[in-house]
């Protein structure tokens, strides 16, 4: 397996960035989800209606680092700054 890794080629893929990343998103700003970066909370997304193809905005952040208020679509969700993280957008 640790072989068939070493030969693995990593293509970046312009514009696509997760969403906690310096500058992705600040409050107010749209972005479309694009995919995830980590399959275990991507499926609590997908549960929860984040879908690949959404538009999501950043509408307010707790302080201390709690959770972020945001909007997907027709709804709202508060999500941890971990679950927010996974998920990959493209402005």
């Amino acid at each position: 397996m640790v072989s068939e890794l070493k030969n693995t080629t990593v293509v970046k893929v312009p514009n696509i960035i997760p969403v906690l990343s310096s500058g992705a998103l600040r409050t107010g700003e749209f972005a479309q989800v694009i995919g995830f970066t980590n399959q275990e909370i991507a499926s609590k997304l997908l549960a929860m209606g984040v879908l690949p193809g959404s538009r999501i905005q950043i509408i307010r952040k707790a302080p201390f680092g709690g959770a972020i208020y945001v909007g997907i679509d027709q709804h709202f969700l508060a999500l941890r700054p971990k679950e927010l993280a996974a998920i990959a957008v493209r402005k």
